[in-house]
This record gives structure tokens, C-alpha cells and sequence, in this order.
């Protein structure tokens, strides 16, 4: 039959020449719009390459936009489910039992590759083995290499869909409730488990989890995903304010929101990570100083605080206790981070102030920050006070000792200082020290900022053919970061 067609078609991305015969396919059907990118890739990417899922989905796009002509203009969903696909769902559904039935719909729920230990412990009693076959036979799910799945995604949404959503809430809890109490450690599916309990309609365990998800993926790396669970974590807190207190005491909204500005600032989202920032300046009692009437004033002062901490015995974080010392290094890490916002927007004096503003706040609470450190070095040299920049780099060095990754920038900064005031010898020193410690670390991004400074430091001292010889190094260390 028409709608028996090829359900267990590979799942691998697709090949360029099926990609072509889709873009003919769709212009064959809507005209030249189906030549769009963005619509060849909605369609290949819900049909996975089945021909006749290909033609239901341009089908539900052109009923969608309301008419082939309209398509071009119309926008095109993240996802589609397409309505030949009920009707498959429907006619496999009605030859499996009653019991079979409840046992693919909390497969269904679980996701789109079976989780035996999970669906087990879900329904002990239950035979998976036999209902694995059976739903075998009526074409639902497939095994590969040992491991069982759904045929199709698009199969799979129909599933969901036909399931009465106050059970579909239901079978999300137990299925959370399931993986929390699992054999495997609950961190490592803290994102599956934020989605269960968003779709369970409990903000309290979604907003708990989505804090860890959001730190876990920060802290791989993940930036963009971090975002997206940091600023969920926001709007819960802002929804329910009082929900959120109450069921998760411990939860910080000012930490949350700093770690949902470092992660858009790591992603390239500069705009976003200044407004999370901005907003925890706000919510702390220390807004931006953003017109110059008031910058001044505010720099001035914090210079003068700096000089007396440089005093002995000049930190006045003695008298502070372990809660205000917290919350003040958190303030400063804010500041920190708007340093670094403030260098790529070009406002010397908004660098210096936050920069500032960071070690003062930093060193009141017993944790004083290297980059902020390096930043005021920097400040000083371009004033031409080298013996005070000096000085600073030292103590910024000694700060990062125990941080490969803030050593390498360290060593950057100060080399990009001592590149201006024509101290090659001393910068490209500094340069080779902190491109070996970042090949040691695997520090790509570090490496290729070190190789790119020592490059411009070879073209200053009229050595071309080193500077080719290491800018074609950077171009190649910048290359392995970017993949």
C-alpha cells in the first residue's frame, strides 16, 4: 500500500544527490519556490528522505500557507506533522492490544530511541520483548545494530499526538520521576529531564533542572543550549516568584542570570549577555553609570579604592561576612564580564571602569580576578606607566597561576601591551611561552590569539617570512577551534 512505503529507511544524513531529488521534487509540485533552502531542508529533515513522507510534508506546507502561489511568502515551521502520517498511526494502533497500546505510548513519550532499562522500570511487569516484536510487525519501531527505535519521527509525533493530553502530562511525570530514581546518574540527563518535567507541567522540578542542564552545558561548552536554559530558568522565576522560592530555597536568580549572560557573551551573543548582565547589576543595587556626567565621578573614585588596596593591610573585605563576600564576588565577576563586552565595543572608559570596579569588588571579597587585573595593567601601559603595568601583569600571572586557560589570555594581554610600546623581544617571549601552554591544554582559540599577536610582532621587526610562516599557524590552530 501507498502508505506502507518505506518506513525503515536509513536515518543517516542525507546524501547530496537525495537532497537534489528532493529540490526537484518540491519544484515540481510548488514551482520555483520549492527550490528554497530553508524549505528543502524542512523537508528533507521531516521526511528523512522517504519519498512519500516528502510528498505529505510539501503537501501540509502548501495547505498551511494557504495555496502553492503563497508558499514563497509564507514563514515555514520548525516542525510538521503531516496528516497522512494519523492516518498510519491510527490503522497500526487498532491492531495492537489494549496493553500494547500503553506500552508505545510511554515508548512514544521516552523518546525516539528505546531506553529498555527506562521503559522497564516504567512497566516491570510488562513483556518488552514480545511487544518489541509484535510492534516490529505492524511497522512501528525497528532494531539497528542491536539498538531499537522508532521507524520514523514523523510516526512518532503521530503517536504523541494521538495520546489525550492530560495522559500525555501523566506518562511525562513518571517518566521524569523514572529517570531520576534511574541507574544512571541523573546529571547526565538533566536536559531530558527538564524537557519531561516542562512537558509534566511542573515549573518547580522544570526550573531546578533546567538550572543544572543550563550549568552542565556552560560547562561543556554548549553555549547556546546554556542560554536557552538559563533564561527558562528566568522567566520561571519571574512567573512564579513566590513557587520558586518556596521549592527551591537554595536557587540564586542573581547567579542564574550572570551564568545566562556568560554563556550568550562565549556564544558571540554580546547584546544578550550585556542585558543579562546589566540586569544582575540592577537587581544588586550597582545599575550602569552610562552618561559620562556620571561615568567620571564613578572612575575617579574607583581609582582611588584600587590605590588603597595596593596599601598594606588595604582590603576591607575582613569585616564582610561569608554571604556579602559571595555576593560580591558574583558582582564582580558581572563587572569582569563587562569588561571584556566593553573592549569589543570600543569604550576605553566603560573597559576601565568595569575593570575597576571587578578588582575592587573581587578583593573585597578575598578572590581577587586576573583578568580584570590585566585589564588595569593594560590601562597603564597605554598611559605609559610601565613600572605600574609591570606590576600589575605580575600579580595577573600570579592570580591565573592555577588556570591554564586564564594564563594563556594573561600572557596575550600583556604581550598585545608591550606590542604597542615596541617591546618586541619581550612580547614575542611571552607569546611563545603562552602558545606552548595552550598546545599543552589543547587551548586552540588561545593558541591561534598568541600565534596572530606574534605574527604582527615578526612584520614590526621586518622578519616576512616568519610572519608568514606563523600566520599560516594561526590560521590553522584558529581552524581545529572552529570545528
Amino acid at each position: 500500500k501507498k502508505d506502507e512505503a518505506d518506513l525503515k529507511r536509513d536515518r543517516g544524513d542525507l546524501k547530496r544527490d537525495e537532497r537534489a531529488a528532493i529540490e526537484e521534487l518540491a519544484a515540481g509540485t510548488i514551482g520555483p519556490a520549492g527550490r528554497s533552502r530553508t524549505l528543502v531542508a524542512l523537508v528533507a529533515r521531516e521526511s528523512e528522505g522517504n519519498p512519500f513522507f516528502a510528498v505529505e510534508v510539501l503537501r501540509a506546507v502548501v495547505e498551511r500557507a494557504g495555496g502553492w502561489d503563497k508558499v514563497e511568502s509564507a514563514p515555514l515551521p520548525d516542525r510538521l506533522l503531516v496528516g497522512g502520517m494519523r492516518a498510519v498511526v491510527a490503522r497500526r494502533m487498532h491492531r495492537l492490544s489494549a496493553d500494547d497500546r500503553q506500552l508505545v505510548e510511554f515508548a512514544a513519550i521516552a523518546g525516539r530511541d528505546l531506553d529498555l532499562a527506562l521503559l522497564t522500570s516504567l512497566a516491570p511487569a510488562a513483556d518488552w520483548s514480545g511487544f518489541l516484536h509484535r510492534a516490529t510487525d505492524q511497522g512501528l519501531v525497528e532494531n539497528r545494530d542491536g539498538a531499537w527505535s522508532f521507524v520514523h519521527d514523523q510516526l512518532r509525533g503521530a503517536l504523541i499526538e494521538s495520546i489525550d493530553a492530560m495522559h500525555r502530562r501523566e506518562l511525562h511525570r513518571q517518566i521524569a520521576q523514572a529517570l531520576t530514581s534511574g541507574v544512571v546518574p541523573s546529571d547526565e540527563r538533566a536536559a531530558e529531564l527538564t524537557y519531561h518535567w516542562r512537558l509534566a507541567d511542573d515549573a518547580t522540578e522544570e526550573c531546578r533542572w533546567a538550572a543544572r542542564a543550563g550549568t552542565l552545558a556552560l560547562g561543556a561548552g554548549a553555549y547556546r543550549h546554556a542560554v536557552g536554559h538559563f533564561e527558562r530558568v528566568v522567566e520561571l522565576l519571574r512567573r512564579f516568584p513566590r513557587q520558586m522560592a518556596e521549592g527551591i530555597p537554595d536557587l540564586d536568580g542573581l547567579q542564574v542570570r550572570y551564568q545566562a549572560g556568560e554563556a550568550a557573551f562565549r556564544a558571540g551573543d554580546f547584546s544578550n549577555a550585556f542585558n543579562h548582565l546589566q540586569e544582575v547589576l540592577r537587581r544588586a543595587g550597582r545599575p550602569l553609570a552610562l552618561s559620562a556626567r556620571h561615568r567620571i565621578p564613578v572612575l575617579i573614585a574607583q581609582v582611588l579604592i584600587q590605590a588603597c588596596h595596593r596599601l598594606p593591610g588595604g582590603s576591607l573585605g575582613w569585616f564582610l561576612s561569608t554571604q556579602r563576600r559571595q555576593r560580591s564576588l558574583l558582582v564582580a565577576r558581572t563587572w569582569d564580564l563587562l569588561s571584556r563586552l566593553h573592549i569589543y565595543s570600543g569604550d576605553g572608559i566603560a573597559v576601565l571602569m568595569s575593570a575597576l570596579r571587578a578588582t575592587n569588588l573581587s578583593e573585597v571579597a578575598n578572590a581577587p580576578l586576573a583578568y580584570a587585573h590585566g585589564i588595569i595593567g593594560c590601562s597603564a601601559a597605554a598611559a605609559g606607566s610601565w613600572r605600574i603595568a609591570d606590576g600589575y601583569f605580575r600579580r595577573t600571572r600570579a592570580l591565573a597561576a592555577g588556570d591554564p586557560v586564564g594564563t594563556v589570555d594573561t600572557l596575550v594581554m600583556e604581550a598585545a601591551c608591550m606590542l604597542g610600546a615596541a617591546r618586541f623581544e619581550d612580547a614575542i617571549e611571552r607569546l611563545r611561552d603562552a602558545r606552548l601552554r595552550a598546545e599543552a591544554v589543547g587551548y586552540r582559540l588561545g593558541q591561534g590569539q598568541a600565534l596572530t599577536v606574534e605574527g604582527v610582532c615578526h612584520s614590526y621587526t621586518g622578519d616576512v617570512q616568519r610572519m608568514h610562516e606563523v600566520n599560516r599557524e594561526a590560521l590553522e590552530a584558529i581552524r581545529h577551534h572552529s570545528h
